[in-house]
């Protein structure tokens, strides 16, 4: 089916570089994501102002009010990688960003724009050129809020699993937060419950928590985002 390959398509793109698997610890760079039905139902009209400038500007990009995909913030290591037979090309060294934040995308349909020209891109996985560029997803943000306490009932039996609280496990930060909204991340040099980038109705203004090297601002669309 089409969305099949779609979805295949977007896993593929989001999970990309980085190093082989005897290299040092990894980065949680990459994205890993999951189909899913959502409950939500709406429309939105967005406009999309691309960070790099010959993605163009799209006003009025119509957002269809159910995600269909999932995605959370992974590490990858190559095992294995193979090439056409003569090829001498190995994995390329390329870290990206540390992210934190989960996604969740949905279609969206953007009026025709003006062609994007071909561009060249390398992963680890070589350099090439693509084309014949359409807008078809927008992720956003997420936050898990739930997540802290999970219960499961059954005919003859309740078992309830409490998250410890916010600390270091398996070379991250995880666990529950004290307050509502709140995720647990590394603070300083340690872990700590801390409140996302968000807009804050008793300053009327931006604040929260952003990864190293980025600013709790607001973005060109007026939205509150780490800049």
């Amino acid at each position: 089916m089409k969305f099949s390959r779609n979805i295949q398509w977007l896993a593929a793109t989001v999970a990309l570089t980085l190093l082989p698997a005897t290299a040092m610890a990894q980065p949680f760079d990459h994205l890993k994501c999951y189909r899913v039905k959502d409950t939500a139902k709406f429309s939105a009209e967005v406009d999309l102002l691309a960070f790099q400038t010959q993605f163009n500007v799209d006003p009025l990009c119509k957002v269809k009010g159910k995600a269909k995909i999932f995605c959370v913030p992974v590490e990858k290591s190559v095992i294995n990688l193979t090439y056409p037979s003569g090829s001498p090309l190995g994995p390329i060294n390329m870290p990206g960003q540390d992210l934190q934040d989960d996604r969740l995308c949905y279609r969206v349909k953007c009026p025709v724009a003006a062609p994007i020209a071909p561009e060249e891109v390398q992963d680890q996985f070589g350099k090439r050129i693509i084309s014949s560029f359409k807008s078809q997803w927008l992720c956003t943000n997420a936050i898990k809020t739930n997540f802290q306490t999970t219960t499961t009932t059954t005919t003859t039996s309740t078992t309830t699993t409490t998250m410890p609280s916010c600390s270091p496990q398996g070379g991250m930060c995880a666990g529950s937060c004290p307050n509502p909204g709140e995720i647990c991340t590394t603070s300083g040099v340690s872990c700590g419950c801390v409140m996302p980038c968000q807009f804050d109705p008793a300053t009327a203004m931006c604040g929260g928590q952003c990864p190293a090297g980025l600013i709790c601002d607001i973005d060109p669309l007026g939205v509150c985002g780490c800049l």
